[in-house]
């Protein structure tokens, strides 16, 4: 078999549609209170949110400024894709698999 599937427990249910956000593209966080924040960007939005809806970025609603440079759309999800990618391997490492981009003869 070429592809290496995860072998799991049981089967796991269809997810139709969770909040995410466009730009990072991971799923939004619930913040506790009234709505949704992304882990990544820190934008907000309230539950009544709809889709395309536009949130509020995080330096709007927090009164914080945030360091580093504005980033466009396409630059944030590279460093959000990034973040994810390290997130899983260290997942992965965590319970005894050696994520592939670390396996002997792989480039990453």
């Amino acid at each position: 078999m070429s592809t290496e599937y995860l072998k799991l427990a049981e089967a796991p249910s269809l997810v139709i549609h969770y909040p995410t956000c466009s730009t990072c593209d991971v799923d939004l966080e619930n913040d506790g209170g009234d709505g949704w924040t992304c882990p990544s960007c820190g934008t907000s939005w309230d539950y009544d949110a709809n889709d395309g809806d536009t949130g509020e970025l995080y330096e709007s609603w927090s009164g914080e400024e945030l360091a580093g440079p504005v980033l466009d759309k396409d630059e944030a999800f590279q460093v959000s894709y990034g973040r994810k990618r390290e997130e899983q391997e260290r997942y992965l490492e965590s319970i005894g698999i050696k994520p592939l981009a670390m396996r002997a003869g792989s480039a990453r």
